[in-house]
This record gives C-alpha cells, sequence and structure tokens, in this order.
C-alpha cells in the first residue's frame, strides 16, 4: 500500500510521497522502475511507425529517398530492441540522475543517501513517463505525421511561435514544457523533504538534473529540421 500512495503523491504532494517511500526503505525505487521500464517500451514500440513515416515522408539533411527508405527499415527492424534495452537505459539515466543529485548534495553540506535519492528520483520521473504517455496518446489521435518534429507533439510556450521560429528559442521553449515544469517542482519539493532543507536550496542542488536535459534539447536542435 505505501509503494502505491508514494506513487499517487508524488504527482500532487512530493513531500508525502518521500515520506512512504522511507517507510518502504532502500526498495521503494522497484515500482517505479517497473512502471517506467514498461511504458518506455511500449511507447517506443507505438512510436515506429510514426517514426518510420516521418523519415519517408521528410528526410533529414541532404538524405536521398533511397537513405531514407533504408533509415526507416533500420527504425522498423530493430524496433523490438528498443523494449529489450528500455530497462538498462532507464537505470542508466536514473543512475546518472541520482549521482548528480547527491554530487549536490554534498557541495550544499545536505545528508542524504544515495538509496533514497535514487528512490525519489524514480517517483519524480513518472512525471516524464506520463508525458510519454500523453505524447503517444496525441500521435494516435492525430493519425499521422509529416515531420520527425512532429513526432513530440507541444505541451509548452513553442506552441506559440512561427514555424520559421529560430530552431533554437523553438527547442527552449518545447523543453519547459507543462510536465517539464511540473517534474522540476516535484523533484525539488521532494528533495527539499528528502533532505530536511529549505526548498530553495533543494532547487539549486536538483537543478543540474534538468539543466542537462535542457542542454541536449538544445544540442539536439542543431540537427533539427523544421
Amino acid at each position: 500500500m505505501n509503494a502505491l500512495l508514494a506513487i499517487f503523491n508524488i504527482f500532487i504532494d512530493p513531500a508525502a510521497s518521500v515520506g512512504y517511500q522511507k517507510a518502504i526503505g532502500k526498495w521503494a525505487w522497484v515500482l517505479p522502475f517497473v512502471i517506467a521500464t514498461v511504458a518506455i517500451g511500449i511507447v517506443g514500440y507505438l512510436q515506429t511507425p510514426f517514426t518510420v513515416e516521418a523519415i519517408r515522408s521528410n528526410p533529414s539533411g541532404n538524405m536521398s529517398p533511397q537513405d531514407a527508405e533504408k533509415a526507416a527499415e533500420m527504425v522498423e527492424k530493430f524496433a523490438g530492441v528498443g523494449i529489450v534495452a528500455a530497462p538498462i537505459v532507464v537505470a542508466i539515466l536514473m543512475l546518472i540522475s541520482s549521482g548528480i543529485v547527491l554530487g549536490c548534495a554534498k557541495i550544499f553540506d545536505l545528508r542524504v543517501d544515495f538509496a533514497s535519492v535514487f528512490s525519489l528520483i524514480a517517483h519524480a520521473g513518472l512525471v516524464s513517463i506520463l508525458a510519454s504517455v500523453t505524447h503517444i496518446v496525441v500521435l494516435k489521435l492525430k493519425g499521422s505525421v509529416s515531420s520527425m518534429h512532429e513526432l513530440k507533439p507541444s505541451f509548452g510556450l513553442d506552441l506559440l511561435l512561427a514555424e520559421d521560429a529560430n530552431k533554437y528559442l523553438d527547442a527552449f521553449l518545447n523543453y519547459f514544457s507543462f510536465y517539464t515544469i511540473w517534474y522540476i517542482i516535484v523533484l525539488g519539493v521532494g528533495f527539499a523533504a528528502l533532505a530536511q532543507t529549505e526548498k530553495r536550496k533543494a532547487f539549486l542542488a536538483t537543478a543540474p538534473v534538468w539543466l542537462l536535459g535542457l542542454c541536449f534539447a538544445l544540442v539536439g536542435a542543431i540537427f533539427a529540421k523544421r
């Protein structure tokens, strides 16, 4: 019961979720990890047809139609690999994020252990999983896509931009979507409860996690085609 309450509360009351996580102990991360792994595998599989369609409809860069077809076939061929690799990918991302937060906690002289931070990261990450599920639902409702840019429906201020807007500005605003802001708040408030510290310090300690994601989004914009 505590495990379910920890997951439910992470979305609306991160501090309460941390309390339930502490009650569970060192294995509190298991259920959110399983949920994230299964969800990512399913979402990746369901998104494959849309990715293939986008590659064939609007090849990126100087890709020829022949190269685009080969790329599309490669995506189809290795669709199942994503499901198998999902646990590894999720585990690596969680470990990296936990290591970053733990390192920042040391800088701010906050006493937290790795297992507790790992559990918080696993639970907070469910907000991002919810975003991925929402994305695939939107794609299914649309039915088709004509470019790689359409593979990630917008829930941010980039909705207000013109189609020919600067791609770096687009990537920046797209990153700070409703779900990303929600994740930042959940992680910060949850860490404040975990470390028993003020929220300002907690948000500073967890900021490198989402700033790293922002960096990847901006780097990805280099290869984006609008």
